[in-house]
């Protein structure tokens, strides 16, 4: 699962919102990444950092574009009875008083939604 969710450039496969990701600088297990994110009729482009601390989590984080700052934060930790448990945080806070008005609803769904995403993503990699 940390494999996946550190695979950034293939987002793109499984989460049809995301528009773009590329990796344009790596610093070890540290990475600068500008992605795109299109919902209709609203689309929003940042640069975030992803560091990567393998193999128990990966924390995205970005203060540009449409964020005063956005923080996504994925652990992973092993299951006694096999697998690994996942879990997700994410918190947003959005430069435009429009967009933070939507944001909250917006993150529910979307949290909700990537999460599910990925775990049929792993299904369909990895098996049941």
């Amino acid at each position: 699962m940390f494999d996946l969710v550190a695979d950034i450039e293939r987002y793109h496969e499984f989460l049809p919102f995301w528009t773009h990701a590329r990796i344009t600088h790596r610093e070890g297990d540290v990475l600068t990444v500008t992605q795109g994110i299109n919902f209709g009729i609203l689309q929003l482009d940042f640069e975030s950092r992803a560091e990567l601390h393998r193999p128990e989590q990966v924390r995205v984080s970005s203060s540009t574009g449409p964020f005063r700052q956005l923080l996504i934060d994925w652990r992973f930790t092993p299951d006694p009875q096999g697998g690994c448990v996942v879990k997700l945080a994410v918190s947003l806070d959005m430069r435009s008083p429009l967009l933070e008005a939507a944001s909250g609803r917006l993150l529910d769904l979307l949290t909700h939604d990537i999460f599910r995403r990925f775990h049929i993503r792993a299904a369909v990699l990895y098996g049941a």
